[in-house]
């Protein structure tokens, strides 16, 4: 298994928003080798807000 992470750093209030993105059907949906997408968000800081997206694999070549 291969886990791809990605972090977006936002504006306050703005994570709604790329987590709605993330949500919607996209070009990796249907992908061979794709297992899930998980959007996870931290806004334990007042100056900004993370977006953490972790996208599973079946193997580095299905990557």
């Amino acid at each position: 298994m291969l886990i791809q992470q990605r972090t977006i750093i936002v504006q306050p209030g703005n994570s709604d928003h790329v987590v709605e993105r993330f949500s919607q059907e996209g070009p990796l949906d249907g992908m061979e080798g794709l297992i899930d997408v998980t959007v996870m968000v931290n806004k334990r800081s007042k100056e900004n807000e993370e977006v953490v997206d972790f996208i599973r694999w079946e193997s580095e070549q299905a990557w």
